[in-house]
């Protein structure tokens, strides 16, 4: 019992934040609950700290506690922090469920990290998804937060009767829901197996936003409160595609080359679908919304590298991507419009030079500019790629990267080059974490970029203590 508690540190006390912001629902005003934000803060923080000291090890053979798993949690409660610091600036009148919400998501990420068990991987991804489905759709007099919700619903609710099924298939076939037992004991080659593998990735390929499965993404994003967006784009990914990565070695242990080559075509499909339909959108989150997608089509490549460098790629490539998006999010939170558009950013540059000099890094980021955190975790997946023979796939990477820099850069062309209306941006004295979070994510970006090797080798250490 206690070296279970040992290795769930983390979990249990963000759980008992959790059960003080219910009871704090129950019985405290609004004006209280949101005077407690930097509790909530502390609670994170506390969590971080204990991520170092918490034991590893197994957690009643169903989560699975080591250092890749202990480098998520870093990632997810960071993130979450980050996520926190916008929040406290953008939403002051949140509803007092908010804070309930939001640790329920991050508690849902941090077990999707760990779970070795299907079962327990289900319950944790809708627990992440639930608490999502409410925080997009938290701002009911809007009509396009409600249409955003009901739609990463409804998409939510297929993708989760997919992967349902898919275990049940499995359990049905094997006797087991238990991952290291399926691996040690072999799953067979019979229809029924692969069928509830299969479903198990389409209902993962949802929830990360794969083609053809990204429907529900746009709307989403342009939907949600632009702090929950960042939260969404960044660590909810990272958590699926842990869950992607154990369910793809199960499948690619029973049928190897076969399915890797679906693996190619849906990555394909996702990055020139993505950006393809990115070129054409003016709304700024719809566009970060499909560059998310092709960005989905860059990760889902590096599941096909099969080895420990695979592992290294996709830790820094996701780690890089939420510092990128976190940057550009917080940015747009200054822009007093519900959906900004290229044409709020007109002559940013001369209202609000840092902002606008701190979006461009964090476009030019997105788009692989060399002396960025994006171009390091790009070089570093293609380096993975073609050392495992995927030259063509790596070529049409890159292709994707290029036809991404051209609507990267049309914010840039507003900002510096164009004159116009333009929506208000709020003072940085309004939003002080929020300027914060701009700076730091913006040195990040740049530190990452020149000095890559230092999360590299940091990655590199980790995983020799693995083994």
């Amino acid at each position: 019992m206690k070296a279970m508690i040992s290795v769930l540190l983390p979990e249990l006390v963000l759980t008992g934040g959790l059960l003080i912001s219910v009871l704090m629902g129950a019985f405290a005003s609004r004006k209280t609950t949101r005077a407690l934000t930097p509790l909530w803060i502390l609670a994170a923080l506390l969590t971080l700290l204990l991520v170092f000291y918490s034991g590893t090890g197994l957690a009643a053979s169903t989560l699975k506690v080591g250092p890749f798993e202990r480098f998520f949690d870093l990632l997810f409660l960071l993130t979450g922090l980050v996520g926190l610091f916008l929040v406290w600036d953008a939403l002051p009148d949140r509803p007092r469920e908010f804070e309930f919400l939001y640790l329920s998501a991050l508690i849902g990420m941090m077990l999707l990290g760990k779970a070795q068990e299907l079962i327990t991987l289900f319950f944790a991804l809708e627990l992440l998804s639930f608490s999502f489905y409410f925080l997009v759709g938290y701002t009911r007099d809007r009509e396009a937060s409600l249409e955003g919700a009901l739609k990463y619903f409804l998409m939510g609710a297929v993708s989760a009767a997919f992967f349902a099924f898919g275990i049940a298939l499995i359990y049905m076939t094997t006797g087991t829901t238990v991952m290291t037992e399926l691996f040690r004991s072999g799953l067979g080659t019979d229809s029924l197996t692969l069928l509830g593998l299969l479903f198990l990735g389409v209902g993962l390929l949802f929830k990360v936003a794969a083609f053809p499965f990204q429907f529900w993404t746009p709307d989403v994003y342009s939907g949600a409160p632009t702090p929950v967006v960042a939260l969404l784009n960044a660590a909810p990914k990272a958590a699926g595609f842990l869950a992607l990565l154990r369910v793809w070695y199960l499948l690619y242990d029973r049928s190897g080359p076969h399915w890797a080559g679906v693996l190619v075509w849906v990555a394909v499909l996702t990055m020139f679908f993505g950006n393809w339909v990115a070129l054409r959108q003016k709304e700024l989150k719809r566009m970060l919304a499909y560059s998310t997608i092709a960005h989905v089509g860059y990760l889902l490549t590096a599941l096909l590298i099969r080895d420990v460098l695979a592992l290294k790629a996709l830790a820094f490539y996701l780690t890089g991507y939420a510092v990128m998006t976190l940057g550009a999010f917080a940015v747009l939170q200054y822009v007093d419009a519900i959906r900004p558009t290229t044409r709020d950013l007109t002559g940013l540059a001369q209202r609000r030079p840092l902002l606008a000099w701190s979006l461009t890094l964090f476009l030019i980021s997105l788009a692989g500019i060399p002396g960025t955190v994006g171009f390091a975790t790009k070089a570093f997946l293609f380096y993975g790629l073609i050392k495992q023979g995927y030259i063509t796939l790596t070529v049409l990477a890159f292709l994707n990267a290029v036809i991404s820099a051209y609507y990267y850069l049309q914010p840039v062309v507003a900002m510096f080059m164009m004159e116009g209306d333009h929506a208000a941006t709020r003072r940085a004295e309004e939003m002080p974490w929020t300027t914060s979070v701009v700076q730091v994510m913006a040195l990040l970006v740049v530190y990452f970029g020149v000095f890559p090797f230092t999360i590299w080798n940091f990655l590199d250490q980790l995983f020799r203590r693995m083994g």
